[in-house]
């Protein structure tokens, strides 16, 4: 018989054998699903691994985020009145990340007891400084004449920010959590509410008999002359450092004709010198410019150092005698909040080459 006879014999009978062949098309059809169950439980399987890789690879960078995160907290919280407290100061990003401020904490020690303010709204990007003051960082704590209050911040990464240390150690806030300071605090309410840096007293010396017309450059503070000592004649910016130690927390503004007065003597004849407030803008770190047709103000938050210039040639009054040191007086007049304020600096003493 020819072999391709004898192969179509037993196909002609798995043909008609309807059993047979039902086995072998469920067998296919077992396969078949087999393999679409294989191969969707792999699918299954990589996208999970997938999904588990993007999860741990999110934390591990929302970790690492959260760690670069530096914001230093110079702040302090005072009491307002018996039921609100007030946190005043500065939020600077010293981190490469900005930051998101959203809730601010403020506890009273005596009393455990605890509030809190919502949406705060403060972003701040890698650098950059915002000064808290007024209703932005007032919280309703009830609170008594000498409670120990203090404060955090939470960020949107949820970090908790405390108060810099070494800036709370120089807190001279009565109601606050070190009243060893009081005493420091009372003698400057008996001079007034207006602080002044010794350290800061710089001065810029041009080449000049009078105010620029335009725009002057006067390059990096740290550049300046630190001494107390100075010239007659040439124009001349000086720098100082004001803070308002307002016990209500208002904001102080500084207007003209607010400056620097000294009282002197030439040839037994009493004479004074000015240099008026001026407008200097600019980073100190990067350089700065005298603007002598721009508007002159300046604002000082609550407990916030703020930079203040004046200029002039020193001859508003004549010419005092040199060789001499003279009372220097920084006179500030402007307004404390919505009345007015006027504050004599003292303490200053001036050497006229």
């Amino acid at each position: 018989m020819l072999p391709h006879l004898r192969l179509s014999k037993p196909c002609r009978r798995l043909t008609y054998n309807k059993k047979g062949f039902s086995s072998i098309v469920g067998a296919v059809f077992a396969v078949l699903i087999m393999i679409s169950l294989i191969t969707t439980v792999f699918v299954w399987s990589l996208s999970e691994n997938t999904r588990y890789n993007n999860t741990v690879r999110e934390t591990n960078q929302a970790d690492s985020d959260r760690s670069a995160e530096k914001i230093v907290a110079n702040v302090t919280v005072r009491s307002l009145d018996g039921n609100n407290v007030c946190v005043n100061g500065t939020l600077q990003n010293e981190g490469p990340l900005s930051v998101q401020i959203m809730t601010l904490w403020v506890q009273n020690t005596n009393k455990t007891t605890y509030a809190h303010k919502d949406s705060l709204g403060i972003t701040l990007k890698s650098g950059g400084v915002t000064y808290l003051s007024g209703s932005t960082t007032t919280v309703s704590l009830v609170n008594s004449l000498g409670d120990n209050l203090d404060c955090w911040f939470i960020s949107g990464r949820g970090n908790i920010i405390h108060i810099n240390p070494l800036f709370g150690n120089l807190n001279f806030n009565i109601n606050y959590s070190y009243p060893e300071y009081s005493t420091i605090s009372n003698v400057s309410m008996g001079i007034g509410i207006i602080g002044f840096d010794f350290k800061k007293f710089y001065h810029y010396d041009t080449n000049l008999y009078g105010a620029p017309s335009n725009n002057y450059s006067l390059g990096k503070l740290a550049d300046w002359s630190k001494t107390y000592s100075t010239t007659q004649g040439k124009y001349t910016i000086f720098h100082v450092t004001l803070t308002s130690y307002d016990p209500t927390a208002k904001t102080m503004y500084v207007y003209l004709p607010s400056a620097i007065y000294v009282v002197g003597s030439h040839s037994g004849t009493v004479k004074f010198d000015t240099w008026k407030l001026v407008n200097v803008t600019g980073n100190p770190d990067t350089g700065l410019t005298l603007n002598p047709t721009y508007s002159v103000n300046y604002t000082l938050p609550h407990e916030t150092p703020v930079d203040v210039y004046f200029a002039g040639t020193g001859l508003d009054g004549g010419a005092i005698d040199s060789g001499y040191i003279y009372p220097l007086n920084i006179m500030i007049w402007g307004k404390l909040g919505t009345s007015d304020y006027g504050q004599n600096v003292p303490f200053v003493t001036l050497y006229f080459n």
